[in-house]
């Protein structure tokens, strides 16, 4: 038993006598995704239904939201390929390539009080057009949520002649994050 309590004795004696202590450094990492993105949109076409030459047409407004999470913000960028609603079939259908048988537009793009507006009536027939405009980073841009957004396409009374066709345009909406994503 003497024996016993000497060992026991001596191994708490050695324990507390300095003897060096381990220690280990655990790093703890996450890496957050860039997202720059377009959410909600509720319509890939605006549709001004049928009209008779020099009608008006109204203008049109689609909401959505736009989330990025680049703390440097956003390139946003608005562009049309057309530079107008250009009638479908011109080439098949004898409609002469005039400025005056388009229908120009004003296209405002407005995310969260940042606003690029394109004149299809500047652009030089047939051409692309592209505004472009800097959206700063902020908390409620980086939310999953988002913040809010709206496309406003107007049209502008014709100056020329329609002829009977139907008219299109693709709008296209870019979001390049600073730090280097596209959506």
């Amino acid at each position: 038993m003497r024996n016993t309590l000497l060992s026991a004795v001596a191994t708490a004696a050695l324990l507390a006598s300095g003897s060096p202590a381990l220690a280990q450094n655990v790093q703890v990492v996450a890496q957050v995704e860039l997202v720059c993105e377009i959410l909600d949109l509720p319509a890939t076409i605006i549709d001004f239904g049928t009209t008779e030459t020099d009608a008006d047409l109204p203008a049109q407004t689609i909401n959505f939201n736009v989330r990025c999470n680049d703390v440097d913000g956003a390139n946003v960028s608005l562009s049309s390929q057309s530079g107008g609603l250009a009638p479908d079939d011109d080439t098949n259908s004898g409609i002469p390539d005039d400025p005056g048988n388009d229908i120009e537009y004003v296209a405002t793009l407005d995310i969260d009080g940042t606003v690029i507006e394109l004149d299809t009536l500047l652009v030089v027939e047939g051409d692309p057009a592209e505004e472009t405009g800097v959206l700063p980073g902020s908390a409620g841009l980086a939310e999953a949520a988002g913040v809010p957004a709206s496309l406003t396409v107007d049209p502008r009374s014709n100056s020329g002649s329609l002829f009977a066709s139907g008219y299109s345009d693709t709008i296209e909406i870019r979001l390049t994050a600073i730090a280097g994503g596209t959506v």
